[in-house]
C-alpha cells in the first residue's frame, strides 16, 4: 500500500512537494476513486471500473468531470492522450498533475504582472491546471497554497523519513529531493514514477483538508 509520502515522492514531476500534497489533501482528501462532475457532488466509487465507467459517459456527455487523488480535469485527458482507466490510477494522476504545473509555470511567467514573484507564478499555474484559465481558478489555488504552507512536505514527510531510517529502507529518491522540496523553483525530476501497488488505498500521515 503506497502512503502519501511515498506517493509524492515516488510520483511527483513538480519540485514543490508541498504544493503536490496540498493539491492531494484538498483535492480528494486522499481518495483515489473520488470523481466529482463540474456541476455536482463527489462520489467515491467502490472500484476502478465504476469509477472510469462514469467518467466514460460523462465525458461521452461533453461533461467536464475532476479525476482521482488531484482532482484533475477530464479537460487534459486529451492533450495527454490518457485514458480515464489510466488517470485514475494514484500515480498516473499525480505525475500527470505535476507535469501539467510545470508546464503552466513556464507558461505563466510570461503571464503575470511580476514574474519574479514566485507566488503570482504559483497562483496562475494552480488557476491554470484547475480551470485553463490563469485567474478562474485562484480561488483554488489560494487554497492549495495556504495548505500548503500550513504542511509543509518536510514536516508531513518527518515520521515516515524516520521510520525509513530506523528500518534502514531509506529510498535514494528521498535523499536526494527532499532538502529542495519547498523551493520556489517547479524544476522537474527526472524518474520513472513508480507503478508499485497504485491502485491501493492511500493512507495519509497528516491531517486531512477541510474544503
Amino acid at each position: 500500500m503506497m502512503d502519501i509520502v511515498t506517493l509524492v515522492m515516488a510520483c511527483s514531476l513538480f519540485q514543490n512537494y508541498s504544493i503536490t500534497n496540498a493539491m492531494i489533501q484538498v483535492g480528494s482528501k486522499n481518495n483515489p476513486l473520488m470523481v466529482t462532475p463540474a456541476s455536482g457532488n463527489s462520489t467515491i466509487f467502490p472500484n476502478i471500473d465504476q469509477a472510469t465507467n462514469y467518467i466514460d459517459q460523462q465525458i461521452q456527455q461533453d461533461n467536464l468531470v475532476n479525476i482521482g487523488v488531484t482532482q484533475i480535469s477530464s479537460r487534459w485527458l486529451k492533450t495527454y492522450q490518457i485514458t480515464p482507466a489510466e488517470i485514475i490510477k494514484p500515480c498516473k494522476n499525480v505525475a500527470t498533475a505535476s507535469e501539467i504545473i510545470t508546464k503552466m509555470w513556464d507558461k505563466c511567467g510570461h503571464i503575470v504582472s511580476d514574474p519574479s514573484n514566485a507566488d503570482q507564478v504559483q497562483a496562475c499555474a494552480l488557476s491554470m491546471f484547475k480551470t485553463a484559465d490563469p485567474q478562474a481558478g485562484l480561488d483554488y489555488a489560494n487554497q492549495i497554497m495556504n495548505y500548503a504552507t500550513a504542511h509543509p512536505f518536510e514536516k508531513v514527510a518527518a515520521p515516515a523519513m524516520a521510520h525509513w531510517e530506523k528500518n534502514a529502507k531509506i529510498p535514494k529518491l528521498a535523499t536526494a529531493t527532499l532538502s529542495k522540496s519547498d523551493k520556489k523553483s517547479p524544476l522537474a525530476i527526472k524518474k520513472k514514477p513508480t507503478t508499485t501497488n497504485e491502485n491501493a488505498a492511500i493512507t495519509d500521515t497528516t491531517d486531512t483538508a477541510t474544503n
